[in-house]
C-alpha cells in the first residue's frame, strides 16, 4: 500500500492532527464508489439496511457546504437523487470488496 501522511505537532511533539492520504486505489469516478466502498466495508449489515439512506443524505449535506465553499452549487452539479441511484449502481461492486476484505480478516486471524 501507498500512503503519505502528513501531521502536525504541538510544541511539546504530540500529534494535534493526522491525515492520511492512501494512493492504492486513485482514480476518477462517482462518489458514490468510495461511499459504497467505506459503508459496505466500515458498517455492520442491519445497521447499514436501515440507515444508509439518512448516511448519504448527511453524506451530501457535506458535499453540497463543500461544493458551496467553492462557489459550486451541487443540487445542479450532483443531486442527492443521482448520488443514490449511483449508489445502489456500485454497492453491488463494493458487496464484493467487503466479501473479500471478510476473507483477508480471516486469514490474518
Amino acid at each position: 500500500m501507498q500512503f503519505a501522511h502528513f501531521a502536525r505537532y504541538d510544541p511539546k511533539g504530540n500529534t494535534i492532527n493526522l491525515s492520511l492520504l492512501d494512493f492504492q486505489t486513485s482514480r476518477v469516478s462517482s462518489p458514490a464508489v468510495d461511499l459504497a466502498y467505506a459503508l459496505t466495508t466500515g458498517t455492520q449489515g442491519d445497521l447499514r439496511m436501515k440507515h444508509w439512506k439518512e448516511w448519504i443524505k448527511i453524506y451530501h449535506d457535506k458535499f453540497t457546504s463543500d461544493m458551496a465553499a467553492f462557489g459550486y452549487d451541487a443540487t445542479s452539479v450532483y443531486p442527492v437523487d443521482d448520488l443514490i441511484k449511483d449508489y445502489e449502481h456500485f454497492y453491488h461492486y463494493a458487496f464484493v470488496w467487503g466479501m473479500q476484505h471478510s476473507a483477508v480478516r480471516a486469514i490474518e486471524n
